[in-house]
């Protein structure tokens, strides 16, 4: 664990994306990037297998575990469990639109709820014992409680709670009538309540996500502490070169991660090449390329001798 690492840059928390194998490649493109994993929810961690969920290279960190959940005992225990391995921090959800938040009454159903959402919040930070930080990623706000003074509020009240970092996704989130991807685009962007938000508190960090296509956009957030990227890093991983001093080729890149598919020393790799389809984004051969990692017969020969005759 790094106490001292950076949240100027880094990449959400995306189900079906950021897990250990997609980490990896984006760490092989940029060391510069504060990377996620996807939403875990506390029972997951409490009744599976704890290696295969929380278990991850070491060459991920600077790394940070996004818990799900909304039961405070369930949420301490995962907690206690999560500090047996090395992650930098424990983000809690309070931002998520899926349909299975409403039923678990987590995620952005949190929101709804300022008191229960201070309560858990003050709840982890003491389970943690300032050992890790706790942090939150939220939304501006969730159905009908979505006036900037309710955004203030809730705010407020988890800055009383004891928490210093939020990420938040400048959407409200509709959680009756929108679909999860509805959510990531319908609910117009309020970039303007994010800097409003840390003018009236700027001695909190507040990191901006939502919308954004590039990591020099940073440049454009006047007084805020950093900008989350998801989407876009998915079309194009590439985009993390930006951070770079010294810039990767996308080559470097995928035989690096050949190489680590195969150290898994499984038969279908399709899973785990399906994650560089972005690689080659806007270059010449990219639709070839994106074919052939997402073919369910690929092998990495086969991609290796594309990557040399496409040099």
């Amino acid at each position: 664990m790094n106490i001292n690492f950076s949240r100027k840059f880094s990449v959400a928390p995306m189900i079906d994306y950021t897990n250990r194998h997609y980490r990896y490649l984006l760490r092989l493109i940029s060391k510069d990037v504060l990377l996620f994993t996807e939403m875990i929810t506390a029972s997951a961690i409490i009744n599976g297998n704890k290696d295969n969920i929380l278990g991850f290279h070491k060459k991920e960190n600077p790394l940070v575990l996004q818990l799900g959940g909304s039961n405070i005992d369930d949420m301490k225990r995962a907690c206690l469990i999560a500090m047996e391995y090395e992650y930098d921090e424990i983000n809690i959800n309070m931002g998520c639109p899926s349909n299975a938040v409403s039923s678990g009454m987590f995620g952005a159903f949190l929101m709804k709820d300022i008191t229960h959402a201070a309560n858990l919040t003050k709840s982890l930070i003491e389970t943690c014992k300032y050992k890790i930080p706790v942090t939150v990623k939220c939304r501006l706000g969730v159905d009908e409680f979505d006036s900037y003074e309710y955004f203030e509020t809730f705010i407020k009240s988890l800055i009383d709670a004891g928490c210093s970092v939020f990420y938040v996704h400048a959407r409200k989130a509709w959680l009756k009538g929108l679909s999860p991807k509805e959510n990531r685009n319908i609910p117009p962007l309020k970039y303007d309540w994010v800097y409003k938000i840390k003018a009236q508190f700027p001695f909190v960090k507040i990191i901006l996500n939502g919308g954004l296509q590039t990591f020099t956009d940073f440049n454009l957030m006047g007084n805020l502490d950093g900008v989350m990227l998801g989407r876009a890093v998915i079309q194009n991983p590439m985009i993390l070169n930006e951070l770079n001093k010294t810039k990767v080729s996308y080559q470097d890149v995928c035989l690096g991660y050949l190489d680590y598919v195969d150290s898994l020393k499984v038969q279908n790799i399709n899973y785990y090449t399906k994650f560089m389809q972005g690689l080659m984004f806007s270059l010449p051969n990219a639709r070839q390329f994106r074919q052939l990692v997402a073919d369910k017969s690929v092998t990495t020969n086969k991609i290796r001798i594309f990557l040399s005759e496409n040099a």
